[in-house]
C-alpha cells in the first residue's frame, strides 16, 4: 500500500492502455459512522475493507467526524486504521438527519463508490456522483427502518426520495430477504449479497451462560432480556447474562438498576466494549446468544456468536427469523413476553449439547468474508465493464 493522498484515497495501479480496469481498484466506502464507533455496520465496513485490501485493492473510508453518541467531540480528520485510510468530514444536523460537508472532488479519485445504508449520505452521493464521474453501488443494511419511530415520515421518504436517488446507483446489495423485498420495486439491479461474518474467535463455546452482543440501544430491548432472565427457574436460573456493547441511547446504570430491582444483580454482568481476545474468552464460557432486538439489518452479531457454537434465542424480527429458519437450530421468542422468552431459553439450555453447537458453527461457516468480498468485487467489475460500453452514461 502506498501512502494516502490528502483526500484519503491510496493510489492504485493505473488503468491499462486498452481501457480495461486496473487489477487493483480504488474503492471508497462511505458510511455515516466508523471506528472507533462500534456496531454492525462499522464492523461490516472494517471487515470488507480488510478483505479487499488482502485481495490487493486499495479501499478507503469516508465518514463523519463525530460519533452520534459522544456529543461534539471531534475525531481526527485523517487517520489510517488497520492499513485503511479514513477521512472524516464535518456535518450539520443530528443522528436522524444530517447534511455532510461533501463535494464531488472528494469522490473523484475513486474507481468506485460504495455507500452503506440509505441515509443522507446515500442521497447526497446520488446527486454528486455525476459531477464526480464515478460509478456507485450501495449496501442496504436494512434501510432506515431500525425502529417504528417516525414510521409514516420514513415510509413517505422511502417512497418518494429514496425511490429517486437510488436510480443513481449501478447496483443495490441487499443484505437480507427483507431488504431484497423492500428495494426490488425501486431499482432494477438489486443483488442479494449476505454479509460476510468474522467469528468471535478461534474457540468453541462450552459453557451455559447467556451472551448479548450489541449496542445498548432502545430498539435492542436489552431490558426485555434482563426481565426474561429474571423469569428463569430451576437449573436455567443458574446461568448468568453477559451484556457486551457500548452505550447508545440506553445507559448501563439503568440496566444495572433494573437487574437489582428484579433481584438478579449477581446474575447480570455489564462488560461494556470488549476487544476480540476478551470477547472470545467470555464467549467460551457461554452456551446461548440472546437478543430481544426488534429490528436488525442483518443479524451479524448473532452469526458471529454462532461461529463459536452459541445457539441463538432471539426476538422474531424478520432478519433473525430468516436466519434461525435457514439454520434450523436455535429458536425465536417474544422478549416482550418475559415468561415466554424465559421458557424458550430454558428449553434451549436443556437440549444444549455438541450436536446443536456443531450445527450452528456449520451454518455460520456459510458467511465467509472471503466469499462475500470476492462477490462484491465481481459486481464492481461488472458495473465498470457496463459503464465502458459505447452509449452507456457514466
Amino acid at each position: 500500500m502506498t501512502p494516502a493522498d490528502g483526500d484519503g484515497m491510496t493510489k492504485a495501479e493505473p488503468a491499462s492502455a486498452d481501457g480495461e480496469p486496473a487489477a487493483s481498484l480504488r474503492i471508497l466506502h462511505i458510511v455515516r459512522q466508523y471506528l472507533p464507533a462500534v456496531g454492525g455496520m462499522e464492523s461490516f465496513v472494517r471487515d470488507l475493507a480488510a478483505e479487499q485490501r488482502a485481495m490487493g485493492h486499495a479501499p478507503a473510508v469516508l465518514t463523519l467526524n463525530r460519533q452520534f453518541n459522544l456529543g461534539n467531540r471531534r475525531l481526527p480528520a485523517n487517520e489510517t486504521i488497520d492499513g485503511v485510510p479514513v477521512r472524516r468530514i464535518g456535518y450539520v444536523g443530528r443522528r436522524r438527519y444530517f447534511l455532510p460537508f461533501l463535494g464531488p472532488m472528494s469522490l473523484r479519485r475513486a474507481d468506485i463508490l460504495h455507500v452503506h445504508a440509505t441515509d443522507p449520505f446515500f442521497d447526497l452521493v446520488a446527486l454528486l456522483r455525476f459531477a464526480a464521474r464515478v460509478p456507485a453501488v450501495a449496501t442496504t443494511h436494512g434501510g432506515f427502518f431500525h425502529t417504528p419511530a417516525y414510521g409514516g415520515i420514513k415510509r413517505l421518504y422511502f417512497r418518494h426520495i429514496t425511490r429517486r436517488t437510488c436510480r443513481s446507483y449501478g447496483a443495490l446489495f441487499a443484505n437480507s430477504e427483507q431488504d431484497e423485498g423492500y428495494f426490488n420495486g425501486l431499482h432494477p439491479n438489486v443483488i442479494r449479497l449476505p454479509n460476510g461474518v468474522r467469528p468471535i474467535g478461534d474457540i468453541t463455546a462450552e459453557g451455559r451462560d447467556l451472551l448479548y452482543i450489541g449496542r445498548l440501544a432502545s430498539h435492542k430491548n436489552v431490558d426485555g432480556v434482563i426481565r426474561a432472565v429474571a423469569a428463569l427457574t430451576g437449573e436455567a436460573a443458574a446461568s448468568r447474562l453477559h451484556i457486551v456493547g457500548q452505550e447508545w441511547d440506553v445507559r448501563p446504570d439503568s440496566l444495572a438498576r433494573l437487574a437489582g430491582e428484579l433481584g438478579i444483580a449477581d446474575r447480570v454482568v455489564l462488560h461494556g466494549y470488549l476487544d476480540d481476545a476478551a470477547l472470545a474468552l467470555l464467549a467460551a464460557g457461554c452456551g446461548l446468544f440472546v437478543s430481544g432486538s426488534t429490528y436488525e439489518g442483518f443479524g451479524m452479531s448473532m452469526i458471529e456468536a454462532m461461529g463459536v457454537g452459541l445457539v441463538p434465542v432471539v426476538h422474531p424480527n424478520p432478519s433473525f427469523a430468516e436466519l434461525v429458519g435457514e439454520a434450523g437450530v436455535g429458536r425465536c421468542a417474544d422478549f416482550a413476553d418475559p415468561p415466554a422468552a424465559a421458557a424458550a431459553i430454558a428449553e434451549a439450555l436443556a437440549r444444549l449439547g455438541p450436536g446443536d453447537r456443531g450445527r450452528v458453527r456449520a451454518f455460520a461457516e456459510r458467511f465467509s468474508w472471503r466469499t462475500a468480498a470476492a462477490r462484491c468485487v465481481a459486481e464492481y467489475r461488472c458495473l465498470l465493464a457496463e459503464r465502458r460500453r459505447p452509449g452507456v452514461a457514466g
